[in-house]
């Protein structure tokens, strides 16, 4: 799955070593068209992903991962422009005022993570 399907979790990870639980999101999307629209899209399925935690839906779903921390983790294709670096900050000021966290990295890359303070 992907961002255009806003309708589905695209993936969940847990690494029992580690005290969160990652809701991932990906996106294949290139950012040459339309940006707005890209971040539109990340938007409205971000959306979703919180709506889905905070309804309550993942903890009855996974009622083992009720004691870890939510991690909604976007993994990107391509490297976002400067523009959109600053809305996803946005994003991970909105997720971690809800409670949760968000980080966004690009794909193959495993210990690069970026949010508001980092990019």
């Amino acid at each position: 799955m992907t961002i255009l399907t806003t309708d589905v979790i695209d993936l969940i990870g847990n690494d029992p070593l580690k005290s969160d639980v990652s809701l991932v999101m990906t996106d294949h999307l290139t950012w040459d068209n339309d940006p707005h629209e890209h971040l539109y899209l990340i938007q409205e399925k971000l959306n979703k992903y919180l709506s889905y935690i905070e309804s309550g839906e993942f903890s009855n779903s996974f009622p083992h991962f009720i004691e870890k921390s939510i991690l909604i983790e976007l993994v990107l294709k391509f490297h976002p422009p400067e523009h959109a670096i600053v809305i996803l900050g946005k994003f991970s000021e909105i997720v971690e005022n809800a409670g949760f966290k968000f980080v966004w990295r690009l794909l193959n890359t495993t210990d690069e993570y970026f949010n508001d303070t980092q990019n």
